[in-house]
């Protein structure tokens, strides 16, 4: 059961009002943003994850934790960027657009099975394919 309150929404008194500190966006320095790890694991990550850390446990080594893992893999990530950056080239080469899937040899993709390409190599590969393999 339920009421139906006329003027509801026009008696509403106004939101109290915010200081312009509450707004402001600060931008975090270059060494606050290398302290930050913005890496973040998936299933396929933590999947691989556990065969290198059984791999590791049947050779006596200390296992990967994950917070160690998105480190490194945030760190190879921006150590990557920041060399192609410095050296000159791009990060990626440009995007051909009659690219064919590298697994299927297939050009023909719709919307919900797109043509990605890696961003260091541009390898193009199908959506669905790139997912499932």
């Amino acid at each position: 059961m339920f009421k139906i309150i006329p003027d509801y929404y026009n008696n509403l008194p106004d939101a109290p009002k915010k200081s312009d500190i509450y707004y402001k966006f600060v931008e975090k320095s270059p060494e606050e943003l290398d302290k930050e790890v913005e890496y973040d694991m998936d299933e396929e990550d933590r999947a691989w994850l556990n065969i290198i850390n059984e791999k590791r446990t049947s050779e006596n080594l200390d296992l990967v934790s994950m917070e160690h893992f998105e480190l490194l893999m945030d760190r190879l990530e921006k150590e990557s960027f920041f060399q192609a950056q410095s050296s000159g080239r791009e990060t990626g080469a440009p995007i051909d657009e009659d690219a064919v899937c590298c697994i299927c040899m297939d050009g023909e993709c719709q919307n919900s099975n797109v043509i990605l390409f890696c961003d260091m190599c541009n390898l193009a590969v199908h959506q669905l394919l790139y997912f499932n393999s």
